[in-house]
């Protein structure tokens, strides 16, 4: 019986690449796209809609409440266990927009990597932090394609640079979290059979609340996700004026300069993009599709034009545009 493979994920103002972002993940395998969304402006629920009625994508919508305490995807996550598109599905992937699912195994299926690890309920992937590769400009393309400049794989700085995503059972886990399991049933993690991205078992002190990987535990062997955490300059500053999805501010120069890293062109995904971009030509076919892709297009270019008219865009844009930009980094060392 051939089991199915479900994404979970929470989205806001995410309208220009939605469509790339599905595309990639139909193309590698994924069946079906359980999405929150809340406070969008760009179109990203109607983009999302229509997705929904073709049989791509099942949206709940997900506003804040007065008094609540939980962050947006904290809440969704609680909620997605119940659902029955979740229960209908044998896997589950728990990603952002700006996260690609990135399989080194066999094909690069996502059924390839699930058979890498046969006994697992739960495998996790690091990040690989993708740069701007030197782009300033937000544009209509896609960023797979544009972005090929990453982090070395030895990369223990910053934080970020080890954190992980994971795919697990959906009858295996209780609670789902942004990074991997928060909980699982009569706290049996040994059940869980928890595998890395070697395809070895993950070490049991990271059964209660880790979310990165270390020295150890750090490998790409089975795969990655790439993550486009800043995508271009302009994109960037966008991101930064609307704010995190955990509520905690915005992102400014400081992370800009963490997350933005080019030291290695990485381009292992490319390979995968001719399936993905004939999977894209069918829906942007679509005519109310297309016009709603255009739209959200629009609506962030004007929106960027609106932040870089403010004293805090400029400053911003002046902060991450040195001379020194490919080398992430440099300038605090150059400083010291």
């Amino acid at each position: 019986m051939t089991q199915k493979h479900l994404i979970l994920t929470c989205m806001k103002n995410e309208g220009p690449y939605i469509l790339e972002w599905v595309a990639y993940h139909m193309s590698i395998g994924f069946d079906h796209f359980l999405v929150y969304i809340n406070d969008c402006e760009d179109g990203t629920d109607k983009i999302l809609r229509r997705l929904a009625n073709m049989g791509i994508v099942t949206l709940r919508h997900n506003p804040a409440r007065e008094g609540a305490r939980a962050s947006h995807q904290v809440r969704a996550y609680r909620k997605s266990t119940k659902e029955q598109i979740y229960k209908d599905h044998d896997w589950v992937a728990v990603i952002d927009a700006d996260e690609f699912v990135n399989i080194h195994a066999g094909s690069g299926n996502i059924r390839d990597l699930t058979a890498a690890a046969p006994d697992a309920k739960c495998i996790s992937l690091a990040w690989r932090l993708f740069g701007s590769a030197d782009v300033t400009a937000f544009h209509d393309g896609f960023l797979t394609e544009t972005l090929r400049r990453a982090a070395p794989e030895h990369c223990p700085e910053p934080t970020q640079a080890w954190g992980f995503k994971s795919i697990h059972r959906t009858d295996a886990v209780d609670i789902v979290g942004c990074h991997r399991p928060k909980s699982v049933p009569n706290d049996d993690w040994a059940a869980l059979n928890w595998a890395g991205p070697a395809g070895t078992p993950m070490p049991e002190s990271y059964f209660k609340n880790s979310w990165r990987m270390n020295r150890k535990t750090i490998s790409y062997d089975l795969g990655q996700i790439n993550h486009y955490a800043v995508r271009t300059r302009e994109s960037f500053l966008l991101k930064s004026a609307r704010g995190r999805a955990f509520g905690e501010g915005i992102r400014g120069a400081d992370y800009w300069e963490d997350m933005n890293r080019n030291e290695t062109y990485d381009v292992s995904i490319q390979p995968k993009l001719g399936a993905m971009k004939d999977i894209y030509e069918d829906l942007v076919c679509d005519p109310k599709l297309g016009r709603l892709h255009d739209r959200a297009v629009q609506w962030h270019r004007d929106q960027i034009l609106a932040v870089m008219e403010t004293d805090t865009g400029r400053a911003l844009m002046e902060a991450i545009t040195p001379s020194l930009d490919l080398f992430p980094g440099l300038r605090k060392r150059v400083a010291a």
